[in-house]
C-alpha cells in the first residue's frame, strides 16, 4: 500500500500550492501502477503566499505550512482484511529561525527586515517509489525549478526595504521568544546561507549610541543538506561585533505538529 496526505494552506492558497489533482499515480494500464506517485508543484512552495497579489501585505505567520506527507505499508496475504499499519512521513524539512538580542545590549532595540534563504529551492518534483522492499523513498527533482533568493514568507513584514524602526521585526528581548521566532518548510536540498538586514538603536533618553544598519549573510555550513522529516533550529544573537548562530537539529518525528515556526 502507498499513501499520502497533506495539510493544505489556507483559504484560497489551497489550490495554488497543494490539492488532490498534484498527485500523479504511475501508469494505470499496469498492475503496479499504484507502487509510485509523483507531485509536480514547480515554482509553487511548500509554504503559504502573500495575502496580496503586490506582496505587500503577508498572511498571518502562524498559518499552517503545506506538510506533504507519504506512507506505505504491506498486508500479510491477499484478502485478509485487518488494519495495515502506515506511519507517514515529512517529504520536507522545516527550517525555524530564533532571534534574540546579547544579553549585555540593555536600553537596545533591533529592527530586523529582508530575511532571506540564499539560493534555495522552494519547490520541484517529489516523486515516491514503493516498488522495492523495505518501505517507500522519497526524492526531489528540481529540473525544472531553479534556485532562488528566497524572502521567508513567515517573516514578519519581509517585503519591507527600508528600515525606519516601524516596519520589520522588532526585537527587545535578550531571550528567544516566540514572537520573535519565524520558520519554513522546504523540500530536502543541500544547505546555503540566510541574508537579513538589521538596524541596532538606543532605547535610552538621550541616545546611548547612533543607531547602526548592516546587511548580513551567513553560511550554513553545518550539516551537509537539509533532510526531509527533520527540524533545523538556528538560535541567532546579535551584538554590536559579532552575531552569533548556534544550529541544532532534531528529528521531526510527530506528524501531528502544526509546522508555524515556533
Amino acid at each position: 500500500f502507498l499513501a499520502y496526505a497533506f495539510t493544505p494552506a489556507a483559504d484560497t492558497q489551497t489550490t495554488a500550492v497543494m490539492d488532490a489533482n498534484k498527485a500523479k499515480w504511475g501508469d494505470t494500464s499496469a498492475a503496479n501502477w499504484a507502487q509510485q506517485v509523483t507531485f509536480d508543484l514547480g515554482d509553487k512552495s511548500l509554504c503559504y503566499a502573500p495575502a496580496t497579489v503586490d506582496g505587500s501585505t503577508v498572511a498571518d505567520p502562524m498559518t499552517p505550512y503545506v506538510d506533504l506527507l507519504y506512507a506505505s505499508g504491506e498486508q500479510a496475504k491477499e484478502k485478509v482484511y485487518t488494519p495495515v499499519s502506515m506511519t507517514f512521513k515529512h517529504t520536507g524539512a522545516w527550517i525555524v529561525f530564533k532571534v534574540k538580542l546579547n544579553n549585555a545590549l540593555t536600553n537596545t532595540k533591533l529592527t530586523l527586515n529582508q530575511f532571506k534563504l540564499v539560493k534555495i529551492h522552494k519547490g520541484g518534483k517529489l516523486t515516491i517509489d514503493n516498488s522495492k522492499y523495505p518501505g517507500a523513498q522519497a526524492s526531489w527533482d528540481f529540473t525544472n525549478s531553479p534556485a532562488a533568493d528566497y524572502a521567508v514568507e513567515s517573516f514578519p513584514q519581509q517585503n519591507t526595504t527600508a528600515i525606519d524602526n516601524t516596519n520589520g521585526l522588532v526585537v527587545t528581548e535578550t531571550g528567544f521568544v516566540d514572537a520573535n521566532t519565524f520558520g519554513i518548510i522546504i523540500p530536502e536540498q543541500k544547505q546555503t546561507a540566510i541574508e537579513f538586514k538589521y538596524t541596532l538603536a538606543s532605547t535610552a533618553t538621550p541616545a546611548a549610541f547612533d543607531a547602526q544598519t548592516a546587511t548580513y549573510t551567513y553560511p550554513l555550513s553545518n550539516f551537509g543538506k537539509w533532510e526531509m522529516g527533520k527540524k533545523y533550529v538556528y538560535n541567532i544573537t546579535i551584538n554590536f561585533k559579532e552575531i552569533e548562530i548556534e544550529p541544532e537539529v532534531e528529528k521531526w518525528v510527530d506528524t501531528t505538529d502544526t509546522p508555524i515556526g515556533i
